[in-house]
């Protein structure tokens, strides 16, 4: 990736946070050191996941034009279910070499303004592999 896709993800967070672009790089770059090391893994990887997520959910809602909100959506789809299956195993899963910091890189990809990587992932796997939502076919269920 080069250095000004980089620099412009920044810049994008940047803008929609009010925040300083180097808070924003050390606090990014400091949770994955903490993952990476083991250090509160679990609980820094479910706060980050959740509350920069929440807070751009929230702007999307009070701006309608901008249109993402499917976005959002999609992201709590996916990360909700994640949560879940680590509730319930998370102590197995805990012992897989770099879980959580492949788990937080995950969610960081799936989140960012320029990346939109959930809706991505629902374009290209979810909807590719179950097909557009057919109603009829759920009430014979």
């Amino acid at each position: 990736m080069s250095q000004t896709t980089e620099r412009s993800h920044i810049d994008t967070l940047q803008e929609k946070l009010d925040i300083p672009p180097n808070y924003i790089v050390y606090s990014l770059f400091f949770s994955l050191l903490l993952v990476f090391t083991g250090y509160m893994d679990y609980h820094l990887t479910n706060v980050i996941g959740t509350i920069l997520p929440l807070y751009l959910t929230v702007k999307s809602i009070e701006k309608p034009e901008e249109g993402d909100d499917r976005q959002w959506i999609t992201y709590w789809g996916i990360f909700i279910p994640l949560c879940i299956v680590d509730m319930f195993i998370g102590d197995y899963l805990k012992y897989l070499p770099l879980f959580y910091f492949i788990k937080l890189s995950f969610l960081i990809w799936m989140f960012l303004p320029n990346s939109k990587g959930a809706k991505t992932l629902h374009d290209r796997v979810i909807q590719q592999s179950t097909g557009p939502l057919d109603f009829n076919r759920l009430k014979n269920v």
